[in-house]
């Protein structure tokens, strides 16, 4: 038997078996397993394999890039009139469902042969599974099915099995591992007709990762399936979306890797709750300062607290500084309980969104992303004249996207070329080098924000400004 089963509850209704997952504990064969991790991905890339659809356990991908990509193509639509529809899919323990004779074959079609085809078929072969309970068990049973959760392999083995699965979608997918998305954006106010079409497609796209699934053995549940539209006009075709003859329940709001987007794009809802959740655990580290030192309550904001309230900042960045400035309230505190001596080296989170967005922007724009993403990135000024302008512009300007809506000039590829367009040369190292360039604006930006400061006769020490105020420093150069 090659590993035990431990299993642990993801929620608190532990009396629902549903609720556990399997986490394997393997014998100590890691940096063998992880030689042979590296080489499988190393081929799967070096052939341009894994779709480019796929962000998840992939170098140079994150939730970032792909939420990038699809609310881009949300605000740009919107943007012009037209609508989006999302079907996010639900996959039943997908990690517990994946068919090893399945993967096998998809590994062999993939290239993957000789002895390293071997160690992964005995890697997945003759496997055990038993429940071990307050010091007795169960019977053990075999298993024929799962990629070993915990294990290194684990991940890319989903990823090779699930890995077909836009390749017969019509509509535009993302995936993050297991999360798929399938949607579809319109760009101008959709006929009746066009509505038809739209529903009808989507549809045969669920019809076909249904056939997929059952093709392959995988179950896509329906009941936890989010349906989710949006558009600016009124009066729109409503038409029902069936997936495995029940109708999807449209919803107001769609969950998306920890994102929630609403029906007008806004993230002011969204920007509450994380303000919300954070300010309670701001207050538990206020009742608790007589056991914690200053240096602790800091070090636990800067590590537990400031990460949720920056998760995917360079999306909902340019929201209302009504907004943004809850997240500032909460940092006020800090700086309250913790003093303004100990929190004077605390940078403001606007400066922080904006170094953040920026660092990314100079990722995509150096193509170290998807082909679909880097697609969607400004493309390079070109200057058809000799003027002031062009003589000050560094030579990585964009052409800033036409936006006719502020929802849209305030996503974050527009928002962000502004910032990039305004940066100086300096900034830009000779090749390819993230840490540089984040260093090097992270100092200019907080060099511009002190000549503000002085400008403005404001005490260094008070950093934490609303952010009505803070939008200012962003655009003084």
């Amino acid at each position: 038997m090659w590993h035990l089963l431990s299993l642990f509850s993801k929620i608190l209704e532990k009396n629902l078996t549903l609720n556990f997952c399997p986490i394997s504990l393997v014998i100590i064969i890691s940096k063998f397993e992880s030689l042979i991790n590296k080489h499988l991905i190393s081929h799967l890339e070096s052939h341009n394999l894994l779709s480019d659809h796929q962000y998840g356990f992939r170098s140079s991908c994150s939730t970032a890039d792909l939420l990038s990509v699809i609310t881009n193509r949300f605000y740009r639509a919107l943007d012009k009139g037209g609508e989006v529809k999302a079907i996010a899919l639900d996959i039943s323990k997908a990690f517990d469902k994946v068919w090893h004779a399945g993967l096998l074959h998809k590994l062999s079609s993939y290239g993957v042969s000789g002895n390293i085809f071997k160690i992964i078929e005995s890697f997945l072969s003759n496997r055990s599974i038993k429940v071990v309970l307050d010091g007795q068990h169960s019977s053990s049973y075999s298993v024929t099915s799962g990629v070993p959760q915990g294990s290194i392999l684990g991940p890319i083995l989903f990823l090779i099995y699930i890995n077909d699965l836009p390749d017969i979608l019509t509509s535009k997918v993302a995936l993050f591992a297991d999360d798929t998305t399938i949607y579809s954006c319109h760009d101008k106010k959709p006929t009746p007709s066009d509505c038809l079409q739209g529903v009808s497609e989507l549809e045969k796209d669920l019809t076909s990762a249904t056939a997929w699934g059952s093709q392959w053995l995988v179950n896509f549940n329906s009941d936890k399936t989010q349906f989710f539209s949006a558009n600016r006009y009124r009066n729109n075709l409503d038409l029902p979306i069936f997936m495995n003859g029940n109708v999807l329940d449209e919803s107001p709001t769609l969950h998306l890797l920890g994102l929630t987007l609403t029906s007008d794009l806004s993230w002011k809802p969204y920007i509450k709750s994380v303000a919300k959740l954070a300010s309670a655990k701001v207050a538990s580290l206020y009742r608790a300062r007589h056991f914690l030192t200053l240096d602790s309550i800091l070090y636990l904001y800067k590590s537990q607290i400031r990460p949720c309230m920056e998760y995917c900042c360079h999306i909902w960045g340019g929201s209302s500084n009504d907004a943004l400035s809850l997240l500032d309230k909460v940092q006020k505190r800090i700086v309250n309980i913790v003093g303004p001596a100990l929190a004077a080296n605390l940078q403001p989170l606007s400066h922080r969104r904006n170094v953040a967005s920026l660092s990314l922007f100079y990722k995509y724009y150096n193509g170290h992303c998807s082909k679909e993403l880097a697609s969607l990135v400004p493309s390079t000024k070109i200057h058809s004249r000799v003027t002031r302008h062009s003589i000050k512009s560094h030579p990585f300007s964009v052409t800033v996207p036409k936006c006719s809506k502020n929802s849209y000039s305030s996503s974050f590829f527009p928002r962000t070329s502004v910032l990039w367009n305004s940066l100086p040369s300096s900034c830009f190292p000779d090749s390819y080098n993230l840490q540089s360039f984040k260093s090097s604006i992270n100092c200019y930006l907080a060099l511009q924000s002190s000549s503000v400061f002085a400008s403005l006769s404001v005490s260094p020490s008070n950093l934490f400004l609303p952010a009505s105020k803070k939008s200012l420093l962003i655009l003084v150069s």
